[in-house]
């Protein structure tokens, strides 16, 4: 009885070894890879789950699962959409990885999520919510790589930055930007009523080849502030975006502009995405 006993927790731990390993490489309902060139990747799963979105970042809607649905990884820099084509009810859209984290709730058609961003090479983790209440609806998933779209403009600057440069203007009206917020030095140093904690370098420079009104908008899983200083002065800013996240309006004059992400708690780093937008 006991040899027989022993043989049945050998077994059950093999089985659930397996499955931490099949989650790991593709998440509960599978994942894949995406390359320049690679066929588009269709995925089915039910959404939803006991645990709220909004845990992931401000911005995001619905319960989704505790482990992710999906995991796929991405091989090299492109833009790659993320779109749910058909669901049995409201479903929304979390993905987490290297370039930060995205929500999305009805972007696609009907109530259906959509999320295309620029990418970072890494695994990102899926998660297929729902919008309101417990339901659980089987969902079809399409992941595809959209390699016509290059990343923002880099240009070399003196001093550098830490997670890249964008030139925005005519002919260059988005940039979409990705580093790790925080620092040791006190944002307050830029100004009074800045907030958090930056690096002594800037997290970006951006050139402004045209005088244009631009939003800059920090996507982030944690508690993220912003300075942007150049022509015209320092602005700052805490909760301006969507729950946590920062944000910035402001009219730019040609000239170049140092940009700082910070955390609003001293030694918290957090990935980000900053989008530089019209």
């Amino acid at each position: 009885m006991q040899l027989r006993t022993a043989i049945t927790l050998v077994a059950a731990l093999c089985v659930a070894l397996v499955s931490s390993e099949s989650w790991a490489q593709g998440g509960t309902y599978g994942g894949g890879v995406i390359a320049p060139g690679s066929p588009p990747l269709t995925l089915a799963g039910t959404s939803g789950g006991p645990r709220q979105a909004r845990s992931m970042g401000g911005n995001c809607r619905g319960t989704i699962a505790v482990r992710p649905d999906h995991v796929i990884n991405v091989v090299t820099p492109m833009q790659v959409r993320f779109e749910v084509l058909n669901a049995g009810g409201d479903t929304t859209m979390v993905v987490v990885g290297p370039s930060g984290v995205f929500c999305d709730d009805d972007s696609g058609n009907g109530l259906n999520p959509r999320v295309i961003q620029q990418l970072m090479p890494g695994q990102y983790q899926v998660y297929i919510g729902t919008y309101a209440g417990r339901n659980l609806y089987p969902y079809t998933l399409q992941v595809s790589g959209m390699g016509g779209a290059p990343p923002p403009v880099a240009v070399p600057v003196p001093g550098g930055a830490l997670f890249g440069a964008a030139v925005i203007g005519i002919g260059h009206m988005m940039a979409n930007l990705s580093g790790t917020s925080g620092g040791p030095v006190p944002a307050r140093s830029h100004g009074g009523s800045c907030r958090g904690y930056i690096n002594p370098m800037p997290s970006h420079i951006l050139t402004v080849t045209s005088p244009m009104v631009v939003t800059f908008d920090v996507s982030a899983p944690g508690d993220t502030t912003l300075v942007v200083s150049g022509p015209g002065g320092t602005t700052c800013n805490d909760d301006g975006g969507n729950g946590f996240n920062p944000r910035i309006t402001r009219t730019l004059t040609p000239g170049t502009y140092q940009i700082f992400v910070g955390s609003y708690g001293r030694g918290a780093v957090y990935p980000y995405t900053l989008t530089i937008h019209p």
